[in-house]
């Protein structure tokens, strides 16, 4: 199992050996030409030019009514550690996780000339994505040296309503087989004394209780289920596009078309491709952990159930679980689980992926107390009010009609 964990630390490992290798020297930093006046009207996505206007507007409004010690970002990172940066291009990007923040990774290696070969983000494997190729971390940079890259690049954010990171967290995370999170969070969320305890059976509302508790605490997180806010300080930093997840394709190609990108990035069908990422990311993750998810007593046949599952609450699939016996998920191979999967998902409709997204993300919600949803919405206050979120999720989110289909369901059986 340890090298199961050190495997999955990989990319984090990487990142940080780059950004102590990398140079970023006052000589380098300062011979970056000036940054372009960023125009926020648009033709072609008028809509999203405005609604990028305002955001930045409302945001640098609400940073000047905050008071000092609200502004920090409480030190839970390296100021940089989170910021990308296209040293050819002028363009940073906050990574923030649960908030397409590998799809715009793939972006910059495209516009960073780190993929001479693909000009789709959705088609360049995931384990890539994490390669500083194209672009760098900024994890080793001093606050002055960012600042002056800021003033002298393009800045972009995206961000998501912090209800539905929990909830994407959780479901990726917990409900997702994923032992490293089963081993650690899983087991602490589940009080497991053992370490060799697996938390695979962590539910949104147990899970929501324990991260609000640690964010009201004080505890640094994982960055999958800390606050936006804290990921890259956006009252000390000046972000030209503030992106929202909730309408992340539209934003995403009007920030393309507005920085002149188009000839270089290629988005054929933003929605099938990311229904086929995300399969083919499912997929090979499930497979390549088989080993590990027999050492937490969890079947396989469970194991790709909770997987169908996940995908069919992101509406990329809709369909009943293929695999009848234990003996038929355990002799599966990748390809023949893969296919089965896109082959479901070519019956999906946009509309129809909505409205799934719409009754799981009800569902998790619904199964949420008061008392709650009022630590959700006191520890990620801040969130709420810089990104104007709307809280108070019980005027906006009714009890799910448990009539219907039922998402994120147990597994049928687990061994003994």
């Amino acid at each position: 199992m340890s090298t199961f964990l050190v495997i999955l630390s990989i990319n984090r490992t990487s990142r940080t050996k780059k950004s102590l290798n990398a140079d970023f020297g006052h000589q380098r930093i300062v011979a970056v030409a000036h940054k372009p006046v960023v125009k926020y009207s648009s033709v072609s996505f008028p809509e999203a030019a405005s609604r990028m206007q305002e955001r930045r507007r409302h945001l640098q409004k609400v940073c000047t009514t905050l008071k000092p010690k609200d502004k920090g970002y409480e030190g839970c990172y390296m100021p940089g550690e989170n910021l990308y940066y296209v040293p050819s291009r002028n363009i940073v990007f906050c990574g923030i996780e649960k908030a397409g923040s590998t799809f715009w990774r793939r972006l910059l290696q495209i516009v960073g000339g780190g993929s001479t070969s693909e000009s789709n983000p959705s088609l360049i494997e995931i384990g890539i994505a994490y390669l500083e190729r194209g672009y760098v971390s900024l994890a080793k940079a001093s606050v002055d040296e960012i600042q002056t890259i800021f003033r002298n690049s393009t800045s972009i954010v995206f961000v998501r309503d912090p209800y539905a990171r929990l909830f994407s967290g959780w479901l990726d995370k917990l409900y997702n087989p994923n032992v490293y999170y089963w081993q650690t969070i899983g087991r602490t969320i589940k009080q497991y004394p053992s370490e060799t305890s697996c938390g695979f059976d962590v539910h949104f509302p147990e899970f929501v209780d324990h991260i609000s508790t640690l964010v009201l605490n004080g505890h640094c997180l994982d960055t999958h289920f800390s606050p936006n806010y804290q990921h890259c300080d956006p009252c000390m930093y000046d972000f030209d596009f503030v992106g929202f997840y909730e309408t992340f394709k539209e934003d995403t190609m009007y920030i393309i078309d507005a920085l002149n990108l188009t000839k270089e990035v290629t988005l054929n069908d933003f929605d099938r491709d990311a229904a086929r990422d995300a399969i083919n990311d499912a997929v090979d993750w499930v497979f390549y952990s088989k080993p590990y998810i027999h050492q937490c007593r969890v079947t396989f046949y469970c194991a790709l159930f909770k997987v169908w599952n996940r995908l069919q609450s992101r509406g990329y699939i809709d369909s009943p679980f293929p695999y009848l016996t234990f003996g038929e998920a355990q002799n599966a191979t990748a390809m023949d689980f893969k296919q089965k999967l896109l082959q479901s998902s070519l019956t999906m409709t946009a509309k129809r992926t909505k409205k799934i997204r719409h009754q799981a993300y009800q569902q998790a919600i619904g199964g949420l107390t008061k008392t709650q949803k009022a630590k959700v919405e006191k520890a990620f206050r801040k969130d709420f009010l810089l990104f104007k979120y709307r809280s108070g999720i019980n005027s906006v989110s009714a009890r799910y009609d448990m009539h219907g289909h039922e998402y994120f369901q147990d597994c049928p059986s687990m061994e003994n």
